[in-house]
């Protein structure tokens, strides 16, 4: 746990260029501060990055999110002319690439230049902590990577001669109250994954004397065996398996009675293995007496190559062309473990060697019936229209790691496949919370021909084996390629989660994908819908006394961002708010729209909406239309002040999106209630709906692995 921060009720609008004093009267300055009160103890921000118990933890009340430059009109101009480079620009001229309300934690920024990644010709790189008219750190672009600026050493940055066209940083910079971050001039791509966490949590602000130690020192010793202790039992397994025919042949490794954590599972071939072989022999793991197993999926692919042995040096899993693999994943179970290698081909695969490493004295994980899993889907081809899905799980929360992405092509001429945007959704929302602007810039590359030409593998990200064809369609490099990418402290849901990819804008490439999903799993929600408003109608309005200060009631007819991931229709599977109808036209280039009715432009609004007592707090969700560009307001819940809900993009485009706030369960707890008002501080406020949804508190959440 971090040191407490400061606590602040006055923000300061621009950083010493103009200062806005945000004044909501005595209430507001006589306010208490929020208590965190209920809910999970909050791992430090620091461990995310290299400490995989931090991630085993699910916490409903942390929201992960991204910024990228993608086109928000669902074309292709994702940093290309730098139309959606910068959220907005500061009257100082800086344009911001990062704006967020904390308290939360920064966890990667990458960009990538115009030729090729080797150059960042937008100037100097600021970033702001906590509304101070200073920056805590200004450079330049090309320095911040370069491995030299203080507090940002190697490996935790690297630039586009080691990830390959990209130039990224993976040094999380935690923020008490706000994080500004901008560019002297207009970037062009560029991606920022951030943690958002409940108001009162106590974080303290990023300064360059972070204690990084622990940290270079596990992305400097990747796939290191765990050292022997007491609590550590290793098995040792040697199998034989000839060729021959045997239809799905299984070769036991383990079954293990009781409850324990499989910490490291390390495989050497004593041969070379093909990539047939690797892609045809399934590990397999059962948890807890499960009818089918958790973890079903090729061994090459699992352990980061789809492309035969290759060197695969993650924080999670890896492997080596001399034969070794690695799962450094933690896997806890409460009852039974059983691991298993099958056989899906005839080869001869011959002497296996296994090493498990199971720790027997841990009984305080999370989230009952929390476990891992890995998951693989393949298309051959990926359906034309829709997006690859990589993960689809319905109900349920859990913590979601990363994915091995697999790209076959079928030749040279079947190119531009990269151009494909990766996509998540949590929670039943209708718009992603992650949307990125290609295969190279998600795994924090850059630029097919020279990230084809490079292949890398970092601790959270790599592209560590391709298969480049021998000639070229119109000067671009095309190849077979596998590569990873792991999110520092995993993307939490609360109830379902949806991972996609185009694979060519608007999916209009064929060929062949495939991935293996990582993440763990309770099919337990920890959130539940307990009321929703629907704005318009006279009698929900009344029944939730709704009152409004301006504006007026609008019917607008608009998609969702990403409506055409999977073939025209709602991307998410159920309505949220605002009871929409979607038309009946719909395709590929034409998603449904969803017509809904709100009110635009309101001064004040104000509300109650229903909640659990037992609650371990309540998310709450706004639908909004993004013609209102860049606005924000000021968020009471019965009548205390709680934050600045903001939406930072300026870009103007006719398109629905939703907006979650989480409020802390010192707010909630014990209530069956809430007051909820907004007052306008900045642009046009809009809603077309809300919605509240109880999490679901637990003791055991508040467990934090040690």
């Amino acid at each position: 746990m971090r040191r407490p921060g400061p606590t602040a009720l006055v923000a300061v609008h621009r950083l010493g260029l103009v200062v806005l004093v945000l004044a909501v009267g005595s209430a507001l300055a006589a306010a208490p501060p929020i208590e965190p009160g209920a809910g999970p103890v909050f791992f430090d921000p620091l461990d995310a990055i290299w400490n995989l118990d931090s991630i085993a933890t699910p916490r409903p009340t942390v929201q992960a999110g991204y910024f990228s430059s993608y086109d928000r009109t669902g074309e292709n101009d994702d940093g290309f002319k730098g139309t959606y480079s910068s959220l907005y620009e500061l009257p100082s001229g800086e344009h911001v690439i990062v704006d967020l309300q904390g308290p939360g934690c920064l966890y990667t920024l990458w960009f990538t230049g115009p030729d090729g990644g080797y150059s960042l010709p937008w100037g100097k790189l600021r970033i702001y902590l906590d509304d101070e008219p200073a920056p805590r750190l200004e450079c330049a672009g090309e320095t911040f990577f370069s491995g030299e600026v203080i507090g940002f050493p190697r490996p935790l940055v690297a630039h586009s001669f080691i990830s390959t066209g990209g130039n990224v940083s993976h040094v999380p910079i935690p923020f008490a109250k706000r994080l500004l971050i901008t560019t002297e001039r207009r970037a062009g791509f560029y991606n920022a994954y951030y943690h958002l966490y409940p108001q009162g949590t106590p974080i303290e602000s990023w300064n360059e004397r972070e204690d990084l130690t622990a940290a270079i020192h596990a992305w400097n010793a990747v796939g290191a065996a765990l050292a022997a202790s007491e609590r550590l039992q290793r098995m040792t397994v040697r199998i034989q398996i000839p060729g021959g025919k045997r239809e799905s042949d299984t070769f036991e490794l383990a079954e293990l009675q009781g409850s324990g954590v499989l910490r490291a599972i390390r495989i050497n071939p004593a041969r070379p293995l093909s990539a047939f072989v690797l892609n045809n022999t399934w590990l397999r793991i059962w948890w807890d007496g499960q009818e089918h197993p958790a973890v079903d999926v090729p061994l090459g692919p699992f352990f980061g190559s789809g492309q035969g042995e290759g060197c695969v040096r993650a924080l999670p899993i890896g492997m080596s062309a001399s034969g070794e693999y690695y799962c450094s994943i933690p896997m806890p179970f409460q009852s039974s473990c059983r691991v298993a290698l099958q056989c899906k081909h005839f080869e001869a695969v011959g002497e296996i060697y296994c090493e498990l490493d199971v720790s027997r004295d841990e009984t305080h994980w999370p989230a009952e019936g929390l476990h891992f899993n890995a998951s693989w889907r393949r298309e051959q081809p990926a359906a034309q229209g829709r997006d690859f899905m990589i993960l689809d799980v319905p109900a349920g929360q859990g913590v979601y790691l990363g994915h091995t992405l697999i790209v076959e092509p079928y030749g040279p001429d079947n190119k531009q496949w990269w151009e494909g945007d990766l996509r998540v959704w949590t929670d039943h929302r209708r718009h992603p919370i992650l949307h990125g602007t290609g295969h190279e810039d998600e795994l924090l590359g850059g630029w097919s021909s020279r990230w084809l030409q490079g292949p890398y593998s970092l601790p959270l990200h790599g592209l560590p084996v391709v298969r480049l064809f021998d000639e070229r369609a119109d000067s671009q490099w095309n190849g077979a390629m596998s590569g990873y990418r792991f999110f520092a402290g995993g993307i939490p849901f609360r109830d379902g989660i949806r991972v996609s990819t185009e694979h060519g804008m608007k999916n209009s490439v064929v060929t062949n994908y495939a991935a293996v999903a990582y993440y763990y799993h309770s099919p337990k929600p920890a959130m539940r819908l307990t009321d929703s408003l629907d704005l318009g109608r006279l009698d929900d309005e009344w029944a939730h006394q709704y009152v409004a200060d301006g504006g007026q009631h609008r019917e607008l007819t608009a998609v969702f961002e990403a409506d055409d991931a999977f073939g025209g229709q709602p991307s998410a599977p159920h309505v949220q708010a605002g009871s929409p109808r979607h038309n009946q036209a719909g395709g590929p280039d034409h998603p449904s729209p969803t017509t809904l009715v709100g009110r635009f432009g309101q001064q004040v609004e104000s509300f109650s909406m229903r909640i659990d007592p037992a609650n371990g707090g309540v998310l709450l969700r706004r639908v909004y239309h993004q013609s209102a560009g860049k606005h924000a307001a000021r968020l009471f819940v019965n009548g205390q002040f709680v934050q600045i809900a903001d939406v930072p993009e300026s870009f103007t485009v006719d398109r629905w999106r939703e907006q979650d706030i989480i409020l802390p369960a010192g707010l909630t707890a014990g209530k069956d209630r809430l007051d909820i008002r907004f007052e306008r501080l900045a642009g046009e406020w809009n809603a077309f709906g809300y919605r509240a949804y109880s999490l679901l508190d637990s003791p055991q959440h508040d467990q934090a692995i040690k």
